[in-house]
């Protein structure tokens, strides 16, 4: 006869313990990142016939180049104003504003501070067909 050790049948385990395996170490959550900001500078324009604009004359990473801007923007563009209000935010964005720039216009440079949304932050969205999509249907113009 065979003896166990041969046949295979028969297996001594060696430097086995008795002891359950060690738990696997969570990996720590990743921390939220700090929000990033962009500074925006606006300028509104309001015309004396009463048309208004308001127009983005830059995109900045920081507060103090979105300052300098205004500041800069101001002195160059409206020197003939008149009734000039400027100040400094609680933010610590600069504004400037005047109630008459020439010929009875007014005008608002200011900064808007805008959060830059992560990659991913928007679902991925194919575009929804329907009746107020702004075209119209291929048969409607071959009828016409």
């Amino acid at each position: 006869m065979a003896s166990a050790e041969s046949s295979g049948s028969l297996h001594k385990r060696l430097g086995s313990t008795a002891a359950p395996p060690q738990a696997k170490r969570q990996a720590p959550r990743a921390s939220k990142p700090e929000p990033q900001y962009v500074y925006i500078v606006m300028v509104e324009s309001m015309l004396s016939y009463g048309e208004s604009s308001s127009d983005i004359h830059g995109v900045y990473a920081s507060v103090q180049d979105a300052n300098n801007f205004v500041k800069k923007y101001a002195y160059e563009e409206y020197t003939q104003a008149e009734e000039v209000t400027r100040g400094t935010n609680s933010d610590g964005t600069v504004f400037w504003s005047s109630e008459d720039v020439g010929e009875g216009d007014r005008a608002e440079i200011r900064v808007q501070i805008m959060e830059v949304k992560p990659v991913g932050s928007e679902k991925e969205r194919e575009w929804v067909d329907g009746e107020d999509d702004g075209e119209e249907d291929d048969e409607e113009q071959d009828e016409d």
